[in-house]
């Protein structure tokens, strides 16, 4: 199919690929996001170098948390998304329950990140 004026506006995009999930069977559309999430987790190599993401979590459930309630509602689902995924390897998921109970004592500094350090650091200065 060639974009027509119909078709090439972001919303009527938006509303073509509704359309094509909606007539797709809702297990399927499930089944197929799964294994996408895990496909990019393995294929990025998050699922060997998790150190960010470990931190995060971590972060996110410290009691002297500064996440934003946004970004908190946000991470949580990403990392319920990965927790619950049944593609991605259980020594994953292990590494992420293990930060979340790490982060509840507080512990989240074991958990190194360059990019989070800086961003830590400018929010400090907000």
């Amino acid at each position: 199919m060639t974009p027509t004026a119909d078709t090439d506006t972001p919303l009527n995009e938006i509303k073509l690929l509704e359309t094509f999930l909606s007539q797709i069977p809702k297990n399927m559309v499930e089944a197929h996001e799964r294994r996408m999430l895990a496909n990019y987790f393995t294929c990025s190599n998050m699922a060997v170098n998790i150190h960010c993401l470990e931190r995060l979590v971590c972060e996110l459930h410290s009691p002297q948390s500064v996440t934003m309630p946004l970004e908190a509602n946000v991470l949580s689902i990403i990392v319920n998304k990965i927790i619950t995924n049944d593609y991605v390897p259980f020594d994953t998921k292990l590494k992420i329950t293990r930060a979340i109970e790490e982060g509840r004592k507080s512990r989240c500094d074991a958990y190194k990140c360059e990019t989070l350090e800086g961003y830590k650091s400018l929010r400090r200065l907000q």
